[in-house]
């Protein structure tokens, strides 16, 4: 008859060695797991008919794991015999009250240690004084809330830091607006919801005018701010529902949904004229800086079969080069 199979859950591989030479020469088969997370795992995947299980283990300790193999059904007979180098007071009555059969204290009496295993699998249990019982197990209870409520933080500053990686990697640093990857992006999305819903779909180029005169007259820096301040009036101008970002330099994309060609005119106009009045300053010493801008139209509607969301940037951005060419600050639909 063949003997028993015994999952050993222990993050020291000498110790794992030790118990696998002492246990296989009894011929029990053995199966290891080297924290409590992969001993759950190895559990599932092929249940044991013993499991000795170290406590003190980086991560999910030894109770913890042992909690949560006692809420596998398959699993809940299993015995579970704790190991542990500690000698504190309540050591014992906490692995109990956490699910473990029994308790065994390292470092293990290797000349016992066949016998004791037999035992367990035999039937052997070790008990808790009810009074003990139901102290222990408020106090492993209230661990296991407390070490919950870590991790979920934990999890929520990785989460919020995922997030914050994210939203930096689709974001322009110097404007704040959504960057050439993000535009990229929306721009497939809505071009899809226009084709759906047989609704157009505008798009507006921008760029700033003279935007080298501007750097060679009041340097880099203040070219800088005056992006910055474009890119707060851009926004204004704009609906919810409606995308401004940088595509690039001093060169600007505006997503218009379900806006046809002369509505995205106007929306393009108003942008102009908001800009040409604007009371821009830059530098250290605020100085005044009148800016204008060119803008490009186009504009997608259902009937355009053959169109793709590159050819819409295409004719915006051959339409902005129209509006440059015919002599700057001024919009041209395409």
């Amino acid at each position: 008859m063949s003997k028993a199979k015994i999952l050993y859950i222990e993050d020291n591989s000498e110790n794992r060695l030790l118990v696998r030479r002492v246990l296989e020469a009894e011929g029990y088969c053995l199966t290891e797991a080297v924290d409590g997370l992969s001993g759950l795992q190895a559990a599932q995947a092929d249940p044991p008919d013993l499991i000795i299980m170290d406590i003190m283990m980086p991560g999910l300790d030894g109770r913890e794991a042992t909690t949560r193999l006692r809420s596998i059904p398959q699993l809940q007979r299993v015995p579970i015999i704790a190991l542990t180098a500690s000698v504190l007071k309540g050591d014992r009555e906490r692995a109990l009250a956490a699910g473990c059969t029994g308790y065994l204290q390292k470092p293990l009496d290797i000349d016992r240690l066949p016998k004791q295993i037999q035992e367990f699998l035999d039937g052997q249990r070790e008990s808790l004084d009810p009074s003990d019982e139901l102290e222990y197990l408020r106090e492993h209870n209230k661990r296991l809330a407390e070490r919950l409520e870590q991790k979920v933080e934990r999890l929520s500053n990785i989460s919020e830091a995922n997030r914050r990686l994210s939203n930096m990697s689709l974001t322009d640093e110097l404007t704040a607006l959504p960057n050439r990857r993000y535009l990229d992006r929306r721009i497939r999305e809505e071009w899809a919801l226009a084709k759906r819903f047989r609704s157009p779909l505008s798009c507006v180029m921008i760029d700033l005018d003279h935007f080298k005169r501007i750097n060679d007259t009041f340097g880099h820096q203040a070219g800088d701010q005056l992006l910055q301040a474009l890119a707060k009036v851009f926004s204004s101008c704009l609906r919810e529902d409606d995308v401004v970002g940088r595509y690039g330099g001093e060169e600007f994309l505006v997503l218009l949904p379900q806006v046809e060609t002369t509505n995205a005119s106007t929306v393009a106009e108003r942008i102009r004229k908001r800009v040409e009045l604007a009371k821009l300053t830059v530098g250290s010493e605020a100085q005044a800086v009148h800016a204008t801008i060119s803008l490009g139209v186009a504009t997608v509607s259902p009937d355009d079969e053959e169109l793709t969301e590159q050819m819409l940037v295409q004719r915006a951005d051959a339409a902005l080069y129209r509006a440059k060419a015919e002599g700057r600050n001024r919009v041209v639909a395409g």
